[in-house]
């Protein structure tokens, strides 16, 4: 999960929830567990092709169009997947061809959603090893935004990418320091597993 404290969980799905409660909940709590967060069980188990089966009966009820929530959640467990599977390329590709449907919501203006989507998308841009100057330029400003937000875990995370960011100019000692700080402030937050990565 991308939170570790439980009290940021329960508000991450009661604010995702809000853009569906019109809908039988039952079709979206489905959803919930085949998709985004918690499609994480198949990959803990090294089951990709259960992943990929679980995110595909999850968005069967739902239509391609408009963009919602439960498509935002597909989206996230879509990169997840293809991350573990070491497709640095096609999860950028797939996050870059996404974006503008995203920000055409009104998704984007929730703050753990805005936080998770840049960092997946920083992310991807450093799986993909990419050498586009435009794309690095955008995992930049993804890591310099992400750390605006105001929050330790926030801090926490943006300093992880900004030191993988770091390592990939051979700027060692900066990287270093960087992912000390983001331990720090990802352990304040409660943010233990991401707190253990950057280590």
């Amino acid at each position: 999960f991308f939170f570790s404290s439980r009290r940021r969980h329960t508000r991450y799905i009661s604010v995702t929830g809000v853009q569906t409660c019109a809908l039988p909940i039952y079709r979206f709590a489905s959803t919930i567990v085949k998709t985004g967060p918690a499609n994480v069980i198949w990959l803990v188990r090294n089951d990709t092709a259960g992943a990929r089966n679980a995110l595909k009966s999850g968005l069967r009820e739902w239509p391609d169009q408009p963009f919602r929530t439960p498509h935002y959640l597909a989206l996230t467990a879509d990169i997840r997947i293809r991350l573990y599977e070491d497709d640095g390329k096609g999860a950028l590709d797939v996050v870059l061809q996404q974006w503008p449907k995203i920000r055409a919501t009104r998704l984007l203006r929730i703050q753990v959603i805005r936080v998770i989507m840049r960092h997946l998308r920083a992310t991807c841009i450093l799986a993909a090893a990419t050498n586009n100057r435009e794309n690095i330029r955008l995992a930049k400003r993804d890591a310099a935004s992400i750390r605006s937000e105001g929050r330790q875990g926030c801090h926490g995370l943006g300093l992880s990418v900004e030191a993988a960011l770091a390592a990939r100019e051979g700027r060692l000692a900066h990287a270093v320091d960087d992912l000390r700080e983001s331990v720090v402030a990802l352990h304040r937050a409660d943010m233990r597993t991401h707190a253990h990565a950057a280590r």
